[in-house]
């Protein structure tokens, strides 16, 4: 079900969609303000805005399509009818993405690392406020909870009638993106001896913040897409889990070409995969002892969350080493 908020002749407009209208444009603005605090490239940067929508909506619906198709008539009902069905905000990223490479290739990519640096600070901040939505319907709540509580929300179950409280998952997952926006914002500005970052820095830093945390909410979703192989494997933790590997194995890379101590850099490593394993088995634990979700969840969230750290300080320490060996003012290109 969903709140309507104008009725304009026979269409109706719901609140959701105008929440997510309005976390749209947020993101563009942001994007504008971020990518020109950055770079001079005021054609790249009102280029890049249609390709980006126009890929995260095609691409967004097409991954919905695959892994819901029985929520639709055909493909070229999905492609065409936009008057049911969804995204999935990974194809949307996806889309993103390839509209920045698409321009950067055009361009010869000379801002490509500072696009995605843009795109991945304004995307935490439209997601933040694009999953407010959720107030307005009855999308990505998560499982029965026995009590209420502020992560929770009551909803009537469509089958039997009765109110039951659920985990008000896009909640959770709004809190998580705006605290991502505020971290990534910080270091966007952040500067060490009056060096900055490099191009691309941010980017690398938002898969792996977004994805340790997407890693754990999506699993609360009792809505989430599975692989149409087995139906039970989340594709989001999958593509969370290979966001966060790609991410530190981009940092560890770096902080061996800058002579980085290689025990340090492979002890980092093994403790991310050790607490990568340990979230792994609280997923397949939390599926089997469903009385246990705090527990489950408290140790996943806490190896999510020490990933996150770890990789930070790779990429930290990377930075400062490679910092006498780069000029102030010129950066490499993602």
């Amino acid at each position: 079900m969903d709140a309507i908020a104008f009725l304009v002749g026979p269409y109706s407009i719901y609140w959701s969609t105008v929440i997510q209208a309005m976390a749209a444009l947020t993101g563009v603005l942001l994007f504008w303000f971020f990518y020109l605090w950055d770079e001079r490239d005021c054609v790249g940067a009102f280029c890049v805005v249609p390709l980006a929508i126009a890929g995260a909506v095609v691409l967004g619906r097409l991954v919905h399509w695959y892994f819901r198709q029985d929520s639709y008539l055909s493909l070229v009902s999905a492609l065409t009818d936009y008057s049911y069905g969804g995204f999935a905000l990974m194809g949307c990223f996806a889309g993103v993405f390839l509209a920045a490479a698409m321009l950067a290739l055009l361009r010869r990519g000379r801002h490509f690392g500072a696009m995605l640096d843009a795109l991945s600070v304004a995307g935490a901040g439209a997601v933040g406020i694009g999953r407010l939505s959720g107030f307005c319907n009855t999308a990505d709540r998560g499982q029965i909870l026995l009590n209420p509580s502020f992560w929770g929300t009551q909803l009537v179950n469509p089958g039997t009638g009765a109110s039951e409280y659920r985990l008000a998952t896009f909640l959770l997952q709004a809190a998580a993106a705006g605290v991502i926006f505020l971290v990534l914002t910080f270091l966007f500005f952040w500067r060490r001896g009056g060096h900055r970052r490099k191009p691309g820095d941010i980017f690398w830093l938002f898969c792996l913040y977004y994805g340790a945390s997407q890693a754990v909410l999506d699993s609360t979703r009792y809505d989430s897409l599975y692989f149409r192989s087995n139906g039970f494997v989340s594709v989001v933790q999958i593509a969370c889990i290979g966001a966060i590997v790609l991410s530190l194995s981009v940092f560890f890379i770096r902080y061996r070409r800058a002579n980085g101590w290689l025990p340090g850099g492979m002890a980092v490593l093994f403790s991310s995969a050790v607490l990568l394993a340990g979230g792994g088995w609280m997923e397949y634990y939390v599926q089997r002892h469903g009385n246990q979700a705090v527990f489950a969840y408290s140790v996943m969230s806490s190896c999510m969350l020490g990933i996150a750290v770890l990789g930070t300080i790779l990429w930290y320490i990377a930075r400062m080493r490679e910092i006498p060996r780069s000029l102030p003012t010129i950066y490499p290109t993602l």
